[in-house]
């Protein structure tokens, strides 16, 4: 009796070992699963890490190439305001006469310059920055015959004028002359703040290189203001004697 019971109790222990056993053999394979998961993880881990790297990198390249289009920008920009600056004071452009620039921001004697005029030649012309046109800063106090055959007429004085060493002078025609009238002034009838010498322009008839199309012995001048008359146009013969104020650039008329 005490051996079957024995016998018994046996077989129950090899019964349980042959249960456990088993399942405790699983257990390395399940401790191996969790350490390959854990290196799967691990190299997944590692993946998104360079993953990130290679995104830190790509941004930073990014980042440098946004800085490198602002410098570039920049630079674009500061060329503009060259050129922006370069018109502000209308140097070497053509005759737009488009504008209305103020002559006294400041204004006075060359070499000061206003935004309407520029002192130019070292100070022995003026450009008008309206018209583009160049007059002389000191015209001469002389009076000259529009036409003469034995003096020295208004074209003739300003076709051999030379200053400041300078040839292309010229007589003016009617609009180009007109252009300095500011009829708000008087005495001469000039803008306000103007770099001429005030002590040559005179408030009287300067010629114009203009004639009258319907009649032809006379031609054009206009007034700058003498007698209380601001700035009118008004013609008379061409013998009369009037004062002549000469110009460089523009189209002038032919013949002169």
């Amino acid at each position: 009796m005490k051996q079957r019971l024995f016998f018994a109790l046996q077989v129950v222990l090899l019964a349980m070992m042959g249960f456990w056993g088993p399942a405790q053999a699983d257990n390395p394979q399940l401790t191996t699963h969790d350490a390959n998961q854990t290196s799967q993880h691990n190299g997944l881990s590692g993946q998104v890490s360079t993953h990130d790297a290679a995104q830190t990198s790509q941004h930073n390249g990014l980042s440098g190439q946004v800085t490198t289009h602002d410098a570039a920008q920049t630079s674009q920009h500061k060329e503009l305001e060259k050129k922006i600056d370069n018109l502000g004071n209308h140097s070497g452009l053509p005759p737009t006469w488009d504008k209305i620039l103020p002559a006294d921001n400041p204004g006075g004697p060359c070499p000061s310059n206003s935004s309407r005029f520029t002192c130019v030649m070292g100070g022995a012309a003026v450009r008008d920055n309206e018209t583009g046109l160049v007059w002389e800063q000191s015209p001469s106090t002389l009076t000259f015959p529009w036409a003469s055959t034995t003096d020295t007429t208004a074209a003739l004085h300003c076709n051999f004028l030379a200053l400041s060493n300078r040839l292309g002078w010229r007589l003016p025609t009617l609009q180009e002359l007109a252009s300095l009238v500011d009829r708000s002034q008087q005495l001469p009838a000039l803008p306000a703040g103007h770099p001429f010498n005030k002590d040559n322009v005179q408030s009287s008839n300067y010629w114009s290189a203009t004639t009258v199309a319907s009649n032809t012995s006379d031609a054009w001048f206009v007034q700058f203001g003498n007698g209380g008359i601001n700035g009118s146009v008004g013609s008379d013969g061409k013998g009369n004697s009037f004062f002549a104020w000469c110009v460089r650039g523009g189209q002038g008329v032919d013949p002169q």
